[in-house]
């Protein structure tokens, strides 16, 4: 089939069947419940008409409070779909973008290859990772990159001649600033990319621009809804009621700190974005920037302003450094992998072969749906609800007494908070104190509700400012209602287990273990044991880390105060991926008969990986007398890939004495894991300069 046969009479194929199929998967695996990062929040800021953490994200508020109207499942879940229809509506957009690429480099529309490639790159644009990790979750990122989309196609649609395109693509880049401002600096980097591309069209039609900047400043606009949202007297992260407090709020200034990166890590940003895009989409990039490169002057304007599109859109990933674990961060990737995609499926699909053409680069456009769909987490990318956390989350709500003081510190604590209280009225009796916020006049005046707070902030004896604001609470609370915390330093490790929190009681009758610091939590933890071992693969494991993390902290607190029979109870749910032969080892545990070693923990995990877990548990065997129990533990670690196992049971070593033994277990920790000799660095120290023994020969 040649060229001519193929261009005549294929006109443009329908997206729906494909997308039909992608929302009934998307509907049957979206969010639903309280769920990590940061659901809770933009769901209660969607609900209630508020505003989220900085820079506010005011659009995303108003089109969540639009669809959290229609009457279909939880709050949760209808907000979820904001970013499912989000990704969708890219991913349908991405089919018009690449046949316009198509279009602009090979002056020719209609063509069998070119509606395949605008196909394979819709889906691959759904489906590839920055995008498929956010299209079942609360989040932003699928309403950016849908603006993003948007914006880029009408900015093609001005390339090829429609004047008023380019307003329309500022209006949807400042719609993307109200959502998420990185998403709106990579439309306007490509937009300034094609402007001087092709200075000479563009230039002389400064009413033009005119205008466009107009229409990006009034889809800017959408952030006017943040102070009169404040003066109505919702709850927002922070003061936008005057100008300095608006512009530290829509400017993120508390994140500053996040931005940046070295030269080492651009690279890395880099070689993920590539990587994630697929071979397929870098071939046909690098053929682009090939054909560029040998035109020389007889070289279109337009075909330099497609090979620098990608790179103009991958501003907003080089903002920080990667961190592929947190799907936040590699969402700002996506402009940039979008990009790669429509470019380098379009120059393929426009390659001029001969022989076998249609077959050769069918396969090779096919091939960019390798990439997602050879995933092994595919099935698990983006998910971060489960059972376990809704049953977690009621914990977390219920265990407080009326009207206690309660001091969260975790993400999750504090969004499955945010959630009850937004969605469903829960608990407006207790004073919430988030002790990442104490330092905000802002915070403590969502606290006027409670009849022991004005809203002006108390301040407490603290070397650090954060702890000093939080001491202030909890003195304030003190021996008039009961204080809850989710962390140990606020009560100074004082109080009674109550399920999630240590507790202190409100008057000196209830103590030492008032009732309803047990028997909530207690009737809860054998269903929680149930759901956590059943709970289903997330996205990064971070749905078990927040399990693991809460069942870590409680086993901590109770064996501190002795009660080892719960304890293991609890280890028992950090340690659901052991088989029941493994996990039995904690189930009689004993009292302490020895100092705790130093704990091995994985340094790049941002919740309890299951090996962090495995060692704690092991150390607490080996405290509690049963040293062949522990080694066990460590040696099921070790054969199933965990070489921390090694240096934890060199640590073990070490704290009995045994220097020989410990520095034995220490080389064979280095040569099973090289990379991570690093972290034996410590331990090489006290091996090699151990401490001088004091002058009653005891040791120090």
């Amino acid at each position: 089939m040649n060229d001519a046969t193929a261009a005549e009479g294929s006109g443009p194929w329908p997206a729906w069947p494909w997308l039909v199929l992608a929302a009934g998967w998307l509907l049957w695996r979206t969010q639903s419940g309280p769920g990590v990062w940061d659901a809770g929040e933009l769901v209660a800021a969607a609900v209630t008409l508020g505003g989220s953490h900085p820079p506010g994200q005011p659009l995303h508020a108003l089109l969540g409070y639009a669809v959290s109207l229609v009457p279909l499942g939880s709050m949760t879940l209808r907000v979820a779909w904001l970013s499912a229809l989000g990704e969708l509506g890219a991913a349908w957009l991405m089919v018009q973008t690449t046949r316009r690429v198509f279009a602009l480099r090979w002056n020719t529309k209609g063509h069998f290859m070119s509606e395949l490639a605008a196909h394979v790159a819709g889906i691959s644009c759904l489906l590839a990772a920055p995008m498929w990790r956010q299209a079942s979750r609360v989040e932003v990122y699928g309403l950016g990159l849908l603006l993003f989309v948007a914006s880029l196609e009408r900015m093609l649609a001005w390339i090829d001649g429609s004047r008023r395109a380019l307003r329309e693509a500022a209006l949807w880049a400042g719609l993307a600033a109200a959502v998420h401002p990185p998403h709106a600096l990579a439309a306007v980097a490509v937009g300034a990319v094609f402007l001087l591309a092709l200075r000479r069209q563009a230039l002389p039609h400064a009413r033009g621009l005119l205008w466009a900047t107009v229409a990006f400043l009034f889809g800017l606009s959408c952030y006017v809804y943040l102070p009169l949202r404040a003066w109505a007297g919702a709850t927002l992260w922070g003061d936008p009621t005057t100008l300095s407090g608006f512009l530290s709020y829509v400017s993120a200034a508390a994140y500053r700190g996040n931005l940046g990166s070295g030269d080492a890590q651009r690279l890395e940003v880099v070689g993920y974005m590539l990587s994630v895009a697929g071979p397929a989409a870098i071939t046909g990039a690098a053929l682009l920037l090939a054909i560029a490169l040998t035109g020389r002057r007889d070289t279109p304007r337009e075909t330099w302003a497609l090979v620098l599109l990608p790179v103009a859109a991958a501003s907003a990933g080089l903002l920080q450094a990667l961190q592929i674990a947190n799907p936040d961060n590699v969402a700002y990737d996506a402009p940039a992998v979008a990009a790669l995609i429509a470019v380098g499926a379009a120059t393929l699909a426009g390659l001029p072969l001969t022989r076998y053409r249609e077959s050769v680069l069918g396969l090779a456009l096919l091939s960019f749906l390798a990439v997602p769909v050879l995933r092994a987490d595919l099935e698990s990318s983006g998910r971060a609800d489960d059972p376990a956390l809704e049953t977690l989350a009621g914990e977390l709500t219920d265990v407080p007494p009326p009207r206690a003081l309660v001091v969260l510190r975790h993400d999750f604590a504090g969004s499955a908070f945010m959630l009850a209280r937004a969605a469903d009225g829960a608990r407006p009796d207790v004073a919430l104190l988030i002790e990442g916020l104490a330092t905000s006049s802002w915070h403590w005046r969502s606290l006027r509700s409670h009849p022991l707070f004005d809203g002006l902030p108390v301040r407490g004896r603290a070397r650090d400012p954060r702890d000093a604001w939080v001491n202030g609470a909890v003195v304030r609370a003190a021996g008039q209602v009961a204080v809850v915390s989710e962390d140990d330093g606020p009560l100074a490790e004082r109080g009674a287990v109550a399920g999630p929190y240590l507790a202190i009681a409100a008057s000196a009758d209830e103590a030492p273990t008032p009732r309803w610091t047990s028997c909530f939590a207690e009737r809860l933890e054998p269903e929680l044991g149930r759901e956590a071992a059943a709970a289903s693969a997330s996205d990064a494991d971070v749905v078990a880390g927040v399990l693991r993390q809460e069942a870590l902290t409680r086993a901590r607190r109770l064996l501190a105060r002795r009660l080892p029979e719960p304890a293991g109870v609890a280890y028992r749910r950090a340690l659901t991926s052991l088989p029941e032969r493994m996990r039995a080892i904690v189930d009689h545990l004993g009292a302490p008969r020895m100092s705790a070693p130093p704990v091995i923990r994985d340094p790049t995990a941002m919740l309890p990986s299951a090996g962090d877990a495995v060692r704690e548990a092991a150390t607490s065997v080996l405290v509690a007398g049963d040293p062949v129990q522990a080694l066990q533990l460590l040696e099921w670690g070790e054969q199933h890939g965990d070489a921390r196992s090694l240096l934890q049971f060199a640590v073990f070593e070490w704290a009995r004495g045994a220097i020989p033994e410990a520095r034995a277990a220490l080389e064979a920790f280095e040569t099973a894991a090289p990379a991570l000799r690093a972290e034996g660095d410590d331990l090489r120290e006290q091996l090699d300069h151990p401490p001088a023994p004091s002058s009653d020969g005891s040791g120090e």
